[in-house]
């Protein structure tokens, strides 16, 4: 039983979160809308060095030779620069799930692609206050009230043990 509601409760968190496509435009999951003609201003790459870890040197690029299919990462030196989204590439398929990457103009000709949720997360990119991700404390936190009257609902559906929720009601009331 544990099992089951894991499996639901990880399927929903996944799907609230994803990433989606509307038209040629990116809703990413904090709901920040990236579509072409856009500008992005970097922010500070996430590496210890300072270079991008969500945003890579585009692995359609001519000047860049990946190794072994990972496209470089961007340098430290693109921090504080404006980039102009010129598309929003999709990979994968319906079976196993998509993800999309933002392709970016910048330096001139030379392309880079982005992991817009990676990027938004870590402070890669700027983004409008409104969209910047809560920290999970803050979405998650519920009052000590509200976690009993979720877990009596579960007890009632009978989804709980009266030992599984005596355990638990001990311990949200011992925090």
């Amino acid at each position: 039983m544990k099992l089951v509601l894991l499996s639901i409760a990880i399927f929903f968190v996944k799907n609230l979160a994803a990433q989606t496509l509307s038209g040629d435009s990116l809703i990413t999951s904090s709901g920040f809308v990236i579509k072409p003609e856009d500008e992005i201003l970097f922010g500070s790459g996430t590496m210890p060095n300072g270079d991008f870890k969500y945003i890579a040197d585009s692995r359609t690029n001519v000047f860049t030779k990946p190794q072994k299919g990972v496209p470089p990462q961007v340098k430290k030196s693109c921090t504080g620069h404006t980039y102009k989204v010129k598309k929003i590439r999709i990979d994968g398929n319906e079976k196993n799930g998509y993800t999309y990457a933002v392709i970016l103009f910048g330096d001139g000709i030379k392309k880079y692609e982005m992991d817009a949720d990676g990027a938004i997360s870590s402070g890669e990119i700027v983004v409008p206050d409104k969209y910047r991700p809560k920290s999970i404390t803050a979405v998650n936190a519920l009052t000590a009230t509200e976690q009993l009257e979720k877990l009596g609902k579960l007890y009632r559906d009978s989804l709980l043990t009266k030992d599984e929720f005596e355990a638990q009601k001990k311990k949200i009331l011992s925090q």
